[in-house]
């Protein structure tokens, strides 16, 4: 029996491993520290040499990591509906909502939901203990959000420098025009003066 708990013991710290590196990839998150203290009981009991308690402990703090995390990349995309009302908006369409009203280019807001649909699809098609599509998805579109705030940045400046040069101009046309009206009604003045 012991050979068999040992496996197992095994096979569940893999599979923490597991969490702990996709929990890594994921900078927006960390795990409770309930879970990260149940982890810790599970190498005490392993270095106790209780495996069978290492085992059951190991699984608790996995099911409970995994649902925490699940829930998270899930609740990143994903709005809380209550029938045909959003509930609860998505982090996601939080942060692209605020986007909009801060007037980005319609490009630019389709890449975001482009990537959003890609973390969406992800979400629905992975489900349990495999969290490989949806932290790719996830640190895609957070990759996007700030890809996008750059060049949303670099538009605005472009605009500022386009809009400077155009008053620029209009004050060089406004200035020239009246200047050539000045001198025109002196020339006028001085013509009907010697005439």
């Amino acid at each position: 029996m012991a050979k068999k708990s040992k496996a197992t013991i095994e096979a569940i710290q893999k599979q923490v491993a597991y969490l702990l590196k996709v929990v890594g990839e994921v900078k927006e998150f960390t795990l409770n520290s309930r879970v990260v203290g149940t982890l810790r009981l599970m190498d005490e009991a392993v270095q106790a040499g209780k495996v069978d308690d290492a085992a059951r402990i190991g699984i608790d703090a996995l099911k409970a990591g995994r649902a925490m995390f699940g829930a998270f990349i899930h609740n990143a995309v994903v709005d809380g509906m209550m029938g045909e009302k959003v509930e609860r908006a998505s982090r996601f369409s939080t942060a692209l909502e605020k986007r909009r009203a801060a007037g980005f280019d319609l490009d630019l807001i389709a890449r975001l939901e482009s990537m959003g649909q890609g973390l969406r699809d992800a979400v629905t098609k992975e489900k349990g203990a495999c969290f490989d599509l949806r932290v790719k998805a996830y640190n895609e579109l957070a990759e996007a959000f700030v890809a996008v705030d750059t060049e949303n940045e670099r538009r605005e400046r472009v605009r500022k420098a386009i809009s400077a040069q155009a008053e620029l101009t209009r004050m060089v046309v406004a200035a020239t025009s009246s200047g050539t009206v000045v001198r025109n009604r002196v020339i006028s003045d001085r013509q009907r003066a010697t005439a």
